[in-house]
């Protein structure tokens, strides 16, 4: 079924106005992906049944009423979606530098996609998306040259040894320390240390 044949076989033909024939009374159709909050909703309902009430009377100027309802209707109906757009923006925009700051404070710990979750209430899958776009890289790639960078300052001050600075870097063991330091520098922590020994 067509639009246009729902249209006429549900409200009469015209979206805004069902008639009284109509099989379903006050149906009012809204954009697939319209988002109102709870209180635009509200406003825009009261709107459209003032509309309604208006569209039954035949007043002189009945038509102008009406089309001025309609142009307040869709004008509060387009500031809700407009409000709604630029807040997903802005947060999208600011998602990425939230979790650079939280993995700076926080390297030292272990993290997850699923802790990541809980706190900044998105799906991982999407956040890495979003933190890729914005910095050209994904967050556990960001989170591990963070650690190596941190852990070429611990090495570099001989005050630590190599499992103990690969505690203070989040990672799980020496082991995984060593091998990841590897990949990044292409030399051990140990050597790593000697080499830049004062």
């Amino acid at each position: 079924m067509t639009s246009e044949e729902y249209l006429q076989q549900k409200v009469g033909g015209h979206p805004f106005f069902p008639t009284p024939s109509s099989t379903v009374q006050n149906t009012f159709l809204l954009p697939k992906y319209f988002h109102p909050t709870h209180s635009d909703f509200e406003k825009i309902i009261r709107q459209m049944q003032h509309l309604t009430n208006f569209n039954s009377t035949n007043g002189l100027h009945q038509q102008s009423i009406n089309d001025a309802l309609l142009f307040v209707l869709l004008l509060q109906m387009s500031r809700s979606e407009l409000s709604h757009i630029l807040h997903t923006e802005q947060e999208n925009l600011s998602l990425p530098f939230r979790i650079c700051d939280y993995l700076k404070n926080n390297y030292s710990h272990k993290i997850t996609g699923s802790m990541l979750e809980d706190i900044f209430h998105h799906n991982f899958d999407y956040m890495n998306r979003r933190f890729k776009q914005h910095t050209g890289t994904t967050i556990f790639a960001f989170l591990e040259n963070l650690r190596i960078e941190q852990g070429k300052k611990l090495l570099k001050s001989r005050q630590f040894t190599i499992s103990e600075t690969a505690e203070a870097l989040g990672f799980c063991n020496a082991f995984y320390f060593s091998r990841v330091f590897k990949k990044h520098e292409a030399i051990t922590p140990s050597e790593y240390q000697q080499k830049h020994s004062v």
